[in-house]
């Protein structure tokens, strides 16, 4: 994989030379047979291999949910209007908060629709 990691560090020399910082990356891959594995974490001054750092994720995983949901409705095994608690049995019977009592309290009422994944 030496044509990636000398494209990532010429990626990185031009984020130095603008003084901007780059955050730590790791990347990787591996096969469907398990024949090519590839693991490499980008992070500010050296590269490590074997890094199980955390990094943040923020909204990432989003994107990849979606796909990964729009991939089984298109197989069928999912129906965008059907009630969510099929597959997530904990959103059964969702409260909808309505506000706050004196003590702070969060007062719910029951929900008049199913959750859907539309």
């Amino acid at each position: 994989m030496a044509s990636f990691d000398k494209t990532f560090n010429s990626l990185r020399r031009r984020f130095e030379e603008d003084k901007q910082p780059i955050p730590p990356v790791t990347l990787g891959a591996t096969s469907k047979n398990g024949s090519f594995r590839y693991m490499k974490c980008f992070e500010k001054e050296s590269d490590d291999a074997e890094s199980n750092g955390v990094h943040w994720l923020a909204s990432s995983t989003k994107l990849v949910t979606t796909i990964a949901v729009m991939q089984c409705v298109e197989r069928g095994l999912l129906n965008l209007n059907d009630d969510i608690a099929k597959v997530l049995p904990e959103w059964k019977d969702p409260k909808i908060l309505t506000g706050f009592n004196e003590d702070d309290e969060a007062l719910f009422r029951p929900a008049m629709k199913a959750i859907t994944l539309r």
